[in-house]
């Protein structure tokens, strides 16, 4: 069976979060090599260099929820980033 396994990336003045890329290494490790790992990506402007990162180091996908409101700790903003991406 197939598992499907889904990250939470948080990228800070245009640098993704080391705690991201950890959780991310254990996810591709758990998936296995029948599984997908996507990633959601939270970020207040420009991902194009983040989302690349999550994609070189074993992210399938990368959801990017780009928005002002993730600019400081929001947790409505979270939950709707995460909510899209489930959807």
């Amino acid at each position: 069976m197939s598992k499907t396994i889904l990250v939470f990336a948080e990228s800070r003045d245009g640098a993704l979060r080391r705690v991201a890329l950890e959780a991310l290494g254990a996810a591709r490790r758990l998936a296995g090599e029948d599984g997908a790992v996507h990633a959601v990506l939270a970020c207040s402007g420009g991902a194009a260099e983040e989302a690349a990162a999550l994609l070189a180091r074993g992210a399938d996908v990368v959801h990017v929820a780009d928005d002002p409101a993730l600019r400081a700790y929001a947790p409505e903003a979270y939950a709707a980033a995460l909510g899209a991406a489930m959807a």
